[in-house]
């Protein structure tokens, strides 16, 4: 197998091994020139610590907090060493500012708090913002990719590769490639994008229903349950109609995107999406990539101020959604029993991808991975077709913020996305394009409240 990029001896420290851990471990190996004592894992819990051992991997249970983090990550890491954080209840901006300090690149999924300080409410755009405010001070510093994985992360990729797909549709195959943030958002306005989902619709069965009090998910049950239990927040594109003041919660608006956050949780608004297989209800989860690709693709024309809406629609497998309800009905966000939904998976296929959304147009633009789950397994172990997505969304970044050992603190719409996808392309199944036309409408308007199952 082909290794992408060399550790030249340095080491890879991996913070988590949940669910995803195991997954990326066998691509980091395969794709990567280290050996197995160049890498180290440190992790709350021991339960996946065979898959590390089996792979000559060490690995250390520690519960890292805002106490020990120094301690610990000061003694296992050195300049040109690189942090990959997998973990949640970890604060994503004290591990960058520490690695920025020692010298050593940063990757991680999500932007993650203390657990001790998630009392605190915050909008997720918020929380993203206290990060992003340190990019000039950290703009000639080791790089630390925030938030790679399928999304946020690779999905940003897609964005450009779908926007890029319809030019070329309607302009010629030879259009260009924009070279520079404000060509694209350009180009994504005159194409009169209006919105971007993250649409994914997740089909997987499992020969072990969920029992009474227990938690599951296909790539991981905290993460998943943490982010549906947060008050919805997401851009809110220029197209964009007034919702009734109770439904909003609060509203944020900048010269770089206009973000909102409803009063209700991800996993208690629906809206309409589509995928290959068709229309389908997803959950409004607060993801990142809502923020970072808004203000990506925003410009100013005129004094007029343009970016699309964007948001995650994700419908989990059919185990996964009645775990989420339930724990939202019973407010659990942290089970005492959880469980992987992995090798009891025994049919189904994650469809993930970006739709396009355009004005006044029927027509609907889909690129992205329809992964079945026996092609994930045949590819890559330890994993299911969630799973992998995820995985080498990691991998892609991680081979990239390696490659680029100096850029700051990035998010994914700051790297080569042509790159991005050619590293991914070969875990991703049915990798392609779809254009459709959406079945229930002639010219929507595809307004927020418009594709809302229900606001009530």
């Amino acid at each position: 197998m082909e290794k992408h990029v060399s550790m030249n001896g340095k080491k890879i420290l991996m913070v988590g091994f949940g669910g995803i851990g195991p997954a990326v471990l066998p691509l980091v190996l395969r794709h990567i020139d280290i050996k197995p004592e160049q890498i180290n894992i440190i992790s709350a819990e021991n339960r996946n610590q065979n898959l590390a051992e089996r792979e000559g991997v060490r690995f250390e249970q520690l519960t890292l907090d805002e106490h020990n983090y120094k301690d610990i990550l000061t003694q296992r890491l050195e300049k040109g060493d690189v942090l990959l954080n997998l973990a949640v209840d970890v604060n994503s901006l004290d591990l960058i500012q520490l690695c920025q300090k020692l010298g050593v690149v940063y990757v991680d999924t999500s932007i993650e708090r203390w657990k001790s300080q998630k009392h605190i409410p915050a909008m997720l755009y918020e929380r993203r913002e206290l990060v992003m405010k340190h990019q000039d001070q950290f703009k000639d510093g080791p790089t630390a990719l925030l938030c790679h994985g399928a999304n946020p992360g690779f999905v940003s990729h897609l964005a450009k590769q779908a926007v890029l797909d319809i030019a070329r549709k309607e302009k010629g195959a030879d259009f260009p490639v924009p070279t520079t943030r404000e060509a694209w958002a350009a180009l994504a306005k005159e194409l009169q994008v209006v919105a971007m989902h993250v649409a994914e619709r997740d089909t997987q069965l499992t020969s072990k229903p969920r029992g009474a009090d227990e938690y599951v998910n296909t790539w991981s049950v905290d993460g998943f349950l943490e982010e549906a239990s947060e008050f919805t927040g997401f851009s809110w594109g220029t197209h964009e109609v007034d919702l009734p003041e109770h439904l909003v919660r609060m509203r944020e608006d900048t010269d770089r995107c206009r973000a909102i956050e409803l009063s209700k949780m991800g996993g208690g608004i629906e809206v309409k999406s589509w995928v290959p297989s068709g229309v389908y209800n997803g959950y409004v989860i607060p993801h990142t990539e809502a923020f970072s690709l808004a203000e990506y693709f925003n410009c100013k024309d005129d004094g007029n101020f343009y970016h699309p809406t964007v948001h995650y629609v994700y419908r989990p497998c059919d185990e996964a959604a009645k775990s989420m309800l339930d724990a939202l009905d019973k407010n659990v966000i942290y089970p005492e029993h959880k469980r992987l939904l992995l090798d009891d998976v025994t049919e189904g296929m994650d469809e993930l991808g970006i739709l396009i959304l355009r004005a006044n147009n029927p027509e609907v633009y889909w690129l992205g991975s329809r992964l079945g789950v026996d092609e994930a397994r045949s590819l890559v172990k330890n994993n299911n077709a969630t799973s992998l997505q995820v995985a080498i969304g990691v991998l892609s970044g991680l081979i990239l913020a390696i490659a680029n050992p100096m850029e700051g603190l990035v998010e994914a719409e700051g790297l080569d996305f042509k790159r991005a996808i050619e590293i991914a392309k070969p875990y991703l199944g049915d990798f392609r394009g779809h254009f459709a036309t959406w079945p229930e409408a002639e010219a929507p308007a595809w307004t927020f409240a418009e594709l809302a199952v229900s606001l009530d």
